[in-house]
């Protein structure tokens, strides 16, 4: 028995070894492909990371010894436990049409908690959620309209951990995510599930109005109490370093229905988790390799856009209301998140990353 133990425990020790001495190499490989960040000035406000020169690089080494291989199994594991469990409730609907109400109830039960546990597993073991009370006045003027129920959520984007975020948070939302999701493995069964949009980038401009009009339906829907589940949309278009917010796209403000604005802030101690210009493998690894972050999400008041907010607004943008619309919601956020505004679009982000690493897409 004593021998059998024994042998048990050096295949143990072996086995710890080989894992810690790959996460070892993987860590080396995900901090030099950041190489070209530490060795580029880049001097885009809503993509610059200050943080890489201080990447505490031995405690990545040593959190990723002991931990990395741990944890990505109980994410990546939870992951697929989240989506089998998804095909499994939902195997006698038709996912090409929205669930009734009480399946994504019972979805929300138990997704609420798994990425829960996947977010204490990346590291993230503090998630402060605040219901920030704001005065509109400024921009609606005296005795505006106030809504309980949210017809659409918008927030700044930071990171693909934002998704996981808000399937664990309150609202149990809807997205807008990229078409090539619809037809990925497992992911597309969440999609369905949650009653995704989705949208091509390069898409002709009649399948974007076509988007915004779908956009509007589900507004309505839920202004009628048809829909229990908002739809969010990032307007950044793609993520950001979470202290600038690049500019808005149109989408969510045409139809000028009420919104509820929310902010996101990811804290690190040296590694900042946000994903906006790291390559995705690197970003993943790191953050697993970092022993803890934290996050925090603002929940503002419903915002009711009115005649007041477009006769007297500070923002010109040649009569365009969705851009007025647009451009206070973002000032909202800056003003009582410290998140600011900046002049950074997606084509300057394109051309970074194509700068960094030649890479032609998005993040």
């Amino acid at each position: 028995m004593f021998l059998f133990v024994l042998l048990c425990n050096q295949y143990f020790l072996l086995f710890f070894l080989v894992q810690g001495c790959a996460a070892l190499y993987l860590v080396r490989t995900a901090v030099k492909k950041c190489e070209p960040l530490a060795k580029t000035r880049v001097q885009v406000p809503a993509l610059e990371r200050k943080d890489v020169k201080k990447w505490n690089v031995v405690e990545f080494y040593v959190v990723g010894f002991f931990l990395f291989f741990m944890r990505v199994f109980m994410t990546v594991g939870l992951f697929v436990c989240f989506c089998l469990i998804t095909m499994v409730i939902t195997r006698k609907y038709d996912l090409m049409k929205p669930l009734p109400y009480e399946v994504r109830a019972r979805c929300q039960w138990w997704a609420r908690w798994m990425c829960r546990g996947f977010l204490f597993f990346a590291g993230f073991m503090w998630i402060d959620e605040k219901d920030i009370q704001v005065d509109y006045s400024e921009y609606l003027g005296p005795n505006y309209d106030k809504r309980e129920r949210p017809s659409l959520l918008v927030s700044n984007h930071s990171s693909w951990v934002d998704i996981i975020l808000f399937m664990y948070c309150k609202y149990f939302p809807s997205f807008v995510s990229k078409e090539v999701l619809s037809k990925t493995p497992l992911v597309k069964v969440v999609g369905r599930m949650l009653n995704c949009l989705y949208v091509d980038r390069e898409t002709s401009k009649d399948n974007k109005d076509k988007i915004i009009q779908d956009i509007i339906q589900r507004q309505v829907l839920m202004e009628e109490g048809k829909d229990k589940f908002p739809l969010i949309i990032y307007p950044e278009g793609t993520t950001s370093n979470g202290f600038g917010m690049m500019e808005f796209k149109r989408g969510a403000f045409v139809s000028s229905k009420p919104i509820k604005p929310i902010s996101v802030k990811y804290r690190g101690r040296n590694f900042h988790p946000t994903y906006e210009v790291l390559p995705f493998l690197s970003h993943f690894v790191l953050l697993h390799c970092q022993l803890f972050s934290s996050l925090e999400i603002q929940y503002f008041p419903i915002f009711v856009p009115n005649d007041y907010m477009y006769e007297n607004t500070k923002f010109k943008f040649q009569d365009k209301k969705e851009l007025v619309y647009g451009e206070t919601i973002r000032k909202i956020i800056e003003d009582n998140s410290g998140i600011k505004r900046t002049d950074t679009t997606l084509k300057d982000k394109k051309q970074l990353l194509e700068t960094l690493y030649n890479q032609k897409g998005f993040n």
